[in-house]
């Protein structure tokens, strides 16, 4: 089961079922990035207002793009408080930027909020997901992030990467200082991993 899915709280589910949409959510972070959803779910709510033959439900960006613009002028006129800077994480596939932008949804709908705090059971499979020490991301893996590939600005992405190197560098520097056991000295006078 998919990490992100298993984040989406009850009360979220049983809304999405209850709008009886044409297509299930298996993934959040890819069947939201289209917009196509989020248009099924206001023409729930708006039925007059959003017409679901001007949306595409494609994955090349074009469509993507073209879905979430309609939406902006749909939030425009009718003053919700969703902007490109909400949605724009989602068309990308932004860790959990499509849940945030679901539960959003949810509470300018419901007038509900979202309770997600964790139950000790999810908050237990949350830790036993995390990465153990050796399969921690490389500073190579950081910097090939979708997130940083997208920013159009190369000044403003060359700053971004010098702060995304400082950071792991500084972690590496604090694990060293906390865990001085699992950094010994061999015979050879090198640093060598002794085992997570």
């Amino acid at each position: 089961m998919n990490k992100e899915a298993t984040a989406i709280p009850r009360e979220v589910h049983i809304w999405l079922q209850s709008l009886n949409l044409t297509y299930k959510i298996h993934n959040p972070k890819r069947d939201l990035a289209n917009g196509w959803v989020f248009a099924e779910i206001l023409s729930r709510y708006h039925p007059d207002q959003v017409e679901m033959y001007q949306f595409d439900n494609g994955f090349k960006l074009e469509k993507k793009r073209n879905n979430w613009e309609h939406l902006q002028k749909f939030f425009k006129r009718n003053a919700i408080g969703v902007t490109v800077a909400d949605w724009d994480p989602v068309m990308h596939c932004a860790p959990q930027a499509a849940y945030e932008l679901l539960k959003k949804f949810y509470t300018l709908l419901t007038e509900r909020e979202v309770h997600d705090d964790l139950q000790p059971i999810q908050e237990q499979y949350r830790q036993d997901a995390q990465d153990p020490e050796y399969a921690k991301a490389t500073i190579a893996k950081k910097m090939k992030e979708r997130e940083l590939a997208r920013i159009p600005d190369e000044k403003v992405q060359q700053d971004m990467a010098k702060t995304v190197i400082t950071s792991h560098n500084e972690m590496l520097r604090t694990d060293r200082i906390v865990n001085p056991d699992r950094y010994k000295q061999t015979t050879f006078g090198r640093t060598r991993l002794t085992g997570a």
